[in-house]
């Protein structure tokens, strides 16, 4: 990010319009009684807003830096939630990892798809 050294309040500001969007999509799923979880609505409206240009992806890069260097710790409680359930695991494990196999592949191709869609003429 340009050098440039932010004041420690930045990433707060950034994680707080992230909540806001998040508090969005948690509004409009209760109003219309959607079956979607509010993260993935939120989620969709910041593309929204980002592919359109409304929101520039700078703007986002610190608190964005901060979530992935802080990603183990945010998947931590979902890791022992799965340690706990060796059972479940033991019966139904196999379908489990199907799932997750076939589901990271539809992730993986479908970001490279759009991502050579939205490529533009120069862009490395």
């Amino acid at each position: 990010m340009n050098g440039k050294k932010l004041p420690g309040w930045f990433v707060a500001v950034e994680i707080l319009i992230l909540f806001l969007l998040f508090l969005m999509g948690d509004a409009i799923v209760r109003l219309l009684h959607l079956p979607v979880p509010p993260a993935l609505l939120g989620m969709g409206i910041l593309f929204f807003l980002l592919a359109t240009g409304i929101v520039q992806p700078h703007r986002l890069e610190v608190s964005s830096r901060f979530f992935v260097r802080h990603l183990v710790l945010l998947l931590l409680p979902a890791i022992v939630g799965v340690v706990r359930l060796g059972s479940v695991l033991e019966k139904e494990g196999w379908k489990l990892g199907f799932i997750l196999v076939i589901s990271t592949l539809a992730v993986l191709l479908s970001t490279a798809g759009i991502a050579r869609l939205t490529k533009k003429e120069g862009d490395e």
